[in-house]
Formats: structure tokens, C-alpha cells, sequence
């Protein structure tokens, strides 16, 4: 029997990513004039846990928005429809993380 009294607290859409390096989130907002803006930072918890914890995840990436032409997606259903605080589609590129910046200096050395 399912009990009525449990409630989601994380909805994740998974989603494969051609055009940028590394793993990374999209997650909704609340417009920051109202009084639910202050779960914008509850928010961005799940994120910067993954941040720490994965060398290929990219906080940097991430994108906290609801903007107009997302709002079939997944996550923004669940948000709005569901009240899903921690509605969220994680991308992981297909070409995996971000290669190392070549600092000039390094390249300097290796040329002489």
C-alpha cells in the first residue's frame, strides 16, 4: 500500500549534451521580488554538493532560470505543477570534461 504522507524531494532528467564540456545542471527559480525567492538558495544546494564531490562537474555551468521556451520541460513541469523545489535536468557531455587550460609560460618552457 503506497503511503500518502511521503513526498519527492529531488526529480532529476538526464540528458546527454553535444555542445559543451563536462557535468552540468538546469534547475528553476523563483523570481527574486517574490517571497518564495528564498528557496533559490536551497536550490543550488544539490549542485554545489556534486561540485565538490565530481572533478567533472561544472557549478559554472549550471543555469538556475525558468525561461518561457523550457517550460515543457521535465523540470519545469515539476516545479510548477508539483512543487518539486529540486526539479532538475543534469546534462553529461559527450565529450567529457573541459581540457586544461595550456598557460603561456608552460608553453614557453616546452618550446625552448
Amino acid at each position: 500500500m503506497m503511503d500518502i504522507d511521503r513526498s519527492v524531494e529531488i526529480f532529476t532528467d538526464i540528458h546527454g549534451h553535444s555542445r559543451k564540456f563536462n557535468i552540468f545542471m538546469y534547475a528553476c527559480s523563483f523570481p527574486e521580488c517574490s517571497l518564495d525567492a528564498r528557496n533559490n538558495s536551497m536550490i543550488k544546494v544539490f549542485p554545489s554538493i556534486l561540485n565538490e564531490k565530481l572533478d567533472a562537474f561544472s557549478l559554472k555551468d549550471c543555469r538556475f532560470a525558468n525561461e518561457k521556451e523550457k517550460e515543457a520541460t521535465a523540470r519545469m513541469v515539476m516545479f510548477k505543477e508539483f512543487s518539486i523545489l529540486n526539479a532538475f535536468t543534469l546534462e553529461a557531455s559527450f565529450f567529457g570534461t573541459e581540457p586544461p587550460e595550456i598557460y603561456e609560460e608552460e608553453y614557453e618552457e616546452e618550446v625552448i
